[in-house]
């Protein structure tokens, strides 16, 4: 298992994803925006671009 940050921007600010590499073809993510406790993602996903496409979903929904 691998896991390497993201330092990724949403049009509404910063924050960081977390991407987890399970194995071949499956990902996992956990984000955090400013001071907010970490949230994780509770589906897998097939590739990392689509587990970053989550993560900016999930960040602009923590972000509102």
């Amino acid at each position: 298992m691998s896991t390497h940050r993201c330092d990724r921007y949403t049009e509404r600010g910063p924050y960081i994803a977390w991407l987890c590499k399970i194995d071949d073809g499956e990902y996992t993510i956990t984000v955090q925006v400013a001071e907010r406790p970490p949230e994780s993602a509770d589906e897998f996903f097939a590739t990392e671009e689509q587990a970053l496409q989550a993560a900016d979903v999930l960040a602009h929904r923590l972000q509102q």
